[in-house]
């Protein structure tokens, strides 16, 4: 499940250097999570990074969720009918809730 990029991560490396959007201009990165790069003579430009997660991880939409619930109370409550073929009465019988088991794996990505 894709979370979120920085903005300059899908264009190309040379679109960013004729722009100058670049702040600065590396030779090694040192990382203490992730890959560092030592000094090979080459210089590089930090373009960007995204961010993956795992599809079961946390619930990242489970307020929504909790208002859209309570919403739906709600308009139940308010709908008086006399019998259970209406739409906004019926309810579907769900045996889990969601399939989130709060996984906490991600992918981090930097584009040189």
């Amino acid at each position: 499940m894709y979370l979120h990029n920085t903005r300059l991560f899908e264009k190309s490396p040379q679109d960013i250097v004729k722009e100058g959007t670049f702040k600065k201009v590396l030779w090694s990165l040192a990382s203490e999570k992730g890959i560092s790069i030592p000094n090979t003579g080459v210089p590089f430009v930090f373009v960007g990074k995204k961010v993956w997660a795992c599809h079961q991880g946390p619930d990242r939409d489970k307020k929504d969720k909790e208002k859209k619930s309570k919403k739906r109370e709600e308009l139940n409550k308010a709908v008086n009918t006399d019998h259970n073929f209406s739409k906004q009465g019926r309810k579907r019988n769900l045996i889990q809730a969601a399939k989130k088991v709060d996984c906490p794996a991600e992918v981090h990505m930097k584009g040189l």
